[in-house]
């Protein structure tokens, strides 16, 4: 697998976007141009194509690859990026036919992964995407090193390159998900630490570049990376935002979604958009030029489809067009309950602020409860989910302030209710 190098140091590349009917090729070749500068990439030039159809070993056809190799020549490119997946002997052709390093859309998205993350957790969710992709990409052994064949008493064939490879790298998978699975632990018991901070929990989800770090700044006054060009954000970010009506809310910047992510690396990253089922409301923030080009059903698609895979598509959302600024007077905000906002001018906040708070308080509610001595493990459960705000002991039992989801507060508490 020809995997760029981890480096700051810039890449002159060209692209090569194929279009092919009925599959997923990237939302625009900006899109792909957006990966190869999140990628630290230099674009040289674009090389697009109509096709009926991919074909077998070069995936494009022969008149297009000698077009694009003089193209290479011409700007003296040292990789081309497709935005197309290939398989790993079509890759390997086309880049003997170009005499290039070519380079397919989950391999930039990895490399762009390995490039942003900072945390531990997110390393290793990294290195664990790259291997998996790797083990089902190794394509020939050193036959030097089989053993020698054949005869009475002789032994046969022995362990190839290929095999100890893919040994290795099994065994490597294992160890980073059994170091994932501690991590995920850990963060299970923050959140419940979390829980017993009082506070709900938001959490922004959206593609890629939609301007949620520059909405999470402006909602918390917080100092994130900020950058135009898709994945800046890698690790989750915690902060407390004030919201009228509550003592606060939690809010968490999660990595952005992107369409065609491929299993192996949602899996990878089960430890990070774990958040996402922490969360008492989603806010789903949505680009305005997408929904201006696309309309909404299809520039909410993506994400509702990631979400889908999480299980987490049944949580309240609230859904925010934003970059209104761009808008050059274009009125968007025909669906029901979404909020436009401007995170850059920090325009809309307030109205957002507002609906944040509404659409918590409507699953989330506070009361003061009466628990008879004789019902301690209710007061056990109140304490183990963190709902408790205040609590005093009386001559009749124990009298607590709780904050907690409503359908839990009637399932459990109601008969104890005393406002």
């Amino acid at each position: 697998m020809a995997l760029i190098q981890p480096t700051e140091q810039s890449l002159c590349v060209a692209l090569l976007y194929v279009t092919l009917p009925d599959q997923y090729q990237g939302a625009s070749s900006a899109e792909l141009t957006g990966l190869a500068e999140a990628a630290h990439c230099q674009v040289s030039t674009v090389y697009t194509l109509k096709q009926k159809r991919p074909y077998a070993k070069l995936f494009i056809g022969k008149g297009h690859v000698e077009a694009l190799k003089q193209v290479c020549l011409e700007h003296t490119v040292t990789h081309v990026l497709i935005n197309h997946d290939l398989s790993a002997s079509c890759q390997k052709h086309l880049s003997e036919a170009l005499c290039v390093e070519v380079i397919d859309r989950t391999e930039l998205i990895l490399h762009i992964f390995a490039l942003h993350a900072r945390s531990f957790a997110g390393k290793l969710q990294v290195e664990l995407a790259q291997l998996t992709r790797l083990s089902t990409r190794l394509i020939r052994g050193w036959t030097h090193l089989e053993r020698q064949k054949g005869g009475i008493g002789l032994r046969g064939p022995g362990e190839t390159q290929l095999e100890t490879d893919r040994r290795l790298i099994t065994r490597r998978i294992k160890t980073i998900r059994k170091k994932l699975d501690a991590v995920r632990s850990q963060r299970q018991q923050t959140s419940h630490a979390g829980r017993q901070s009082r506070y709900p929990t938001a959490v922004l989800v959206g593609y890629t570049n939609s301007g949620k770090s520059t909405l999470f700044n402006a909602l918390t006054a917080a100092n994130v990376l900020c950058a135009g060009y898709p994945f800046a954000t890698l690790d989750p970010v915690t902060r407390r935002m004030e919201v009228p009506g509550l003592e606060g809310v939690l809010l968490i910047d999660t990595v952005g979604f992107i369409r065609g992510l491929p299993p192996a690396i949602i899996e990878a990253f089960h430890a990070t958009l774990d958040a996402v089922h922490e969360a008492d409301v989603l806010i789903h923030v949505v680009d305005v030029a997408e929904v201006i080009n696309r309309g909404h059903d299809a520039a909410c698609a993506d994400v509702k489809e990631v979400l889908t895979q999480l299980e987490a598509d049944h949580l309240p959302t609230v859904m925010v067009y934003n970059k209104k600024d761009l808008m050059c007077g274009s009125d968007v905000v025909s669906e029901v309950d979404v909020c436009c906002v401007s995170a850059l001018q920090c325009d809309g906040l307030d109205r957002l602020k507002d609906t944040i708070g509404q659409r918590i308080s409507e699953a989330y509610c506070q009361r003061v409860v009466l628990i008879p001595f004789d019902q301690a493990q209710l007061r056990a459960l109140c304490y183990e989910h963190g709902w408790i705000l205040s609590a005093q002991e009386t001559d009749t039992g124990w009298l607590l302030t709780i904050q907690a989801p409503r359908a839990d507060l009637l399932a459990h508490l109601n008969p104890y209710f005393i406002d």
